[in-house]
């Protein structure tokens, strides 16, 4: 359960869209993750053009695609072909009943687990989780990689954060910046400030590109540090296509996508055929 409301709260979903040839001057870039106790460094690839935003996970087995100026998510499964939508509005409503469901079924927990859960419902429902991060300027400058930037610091319900911000990356943010900003202050008034709280590119853009963020996470008495890293960065021209789901792919309830992440799978999933997003 722990893992289906992490993987909830960060990756949302966008509507598909019809793909393209069609190609935008945007940028491409290369993010580094180190956990604490992990001797694997995963990597990812970003992709943004036209206020859209591409992650492509180290394993190339998922993405998410973000529409920052509507506030729309795509997950998509690349193994499985399959994609699931959701909007912002349907993600708080996600999380608000998922809470009331385990908040249900409590009193039927054993005590150690129920105290875990406990201390995790109280974390989501912390003020401090539902308001966007304040950033606290450090007043230190340094330079991460290529990039010459300065350190700023923020609390969360669950932690606390870092970050180093430039705001001259070498390749051309404003819009980028714009639209993150416009993203966050939606996610405020939702009550949803810290609910991509993976997805710190987007929730801090407003001050400039976070080239390095370190972020401190508590839960059950445990600490965790992760670490991203931007490692390179370029202007590039990218293809629509890249902002839009396969057309080859079908469609499934964001819950049944996130559902069958938390399953382990016996062998290759057959492709299925293609179907219409889910009705409401």
């Amino acid at each position: 359960m722990k893992k289906l409301l992490r993987v909830s709260l960060a990756t949302l979903a966008l509507v598909p869209m019809e793909g393209s040839l069609a190609l935008a001057r945007g940028w491409h870039a290369v993010q580094s993750h180190q956990t604490t106790g992990s001797k694997t460094t995963q990597k990812s690839e970003l992709y943004y053009a036209r206020d859209k935003l591409r992650i492509n996970a180290d394993n190339d087995k998922t993405s998410v695609v973000v529409d920052i100026d509507s506030g729309k998510f795509t997950f998509l499964d690349h193994p499985r072909k399959r994609y699931a939508s959701i909007t912002f509005e349907e993600l708080v409503a996600l999380r608000d009943r998922t809470i009331a469901e385990m908040k249900a079924q409590l009193p039927k927990m054993p005590p150690a687990i129920r105290q875990s859960i406990e201390e995790r419902l109280k974390a989501l429902e912390d003020p401090k989780a539902q308001a966007a991060p304040k950033l606290k300027p450090l007043g230190k400058k340094t330079r991460i990689g290529k990039f010459d930037c300065e350190r700023y610091a923020w609390d969360s319900a669950d932690g606390s954060g870092e970050a180093c911000i430039s705001k001259k990356p070498g390749v051309d943010i404003t819009e980028f910046v714009k639209a993150s900003g416009k993203l966050s202050k939606r996610l405020a008034k939702l009550g949803a400030g810290s609910a991509a709280g993976d997805m710190a590119i987007l929730q801090l853009a407003e001050y400039g590109l976070p080239v390095e963020t370190r972020r401190k996470l508590s839960f059950a008495g445990s600490e965790v540090e992760t670490t991203t890293t931007i490692t390179s960065l370029e202007t590039a021209e990218v293809p629509d296509s890249q902002f839009a789901a396969p057309k080859d792919y079908g469609a499934e309830t964001f819950e049944d996508l996130m559902r069958s992440q938390s399953q382990p799978t016996a062998g290759p999933t057959p492709a299925p055929a293609p179907s219409p997003a889910p009705t409401k």
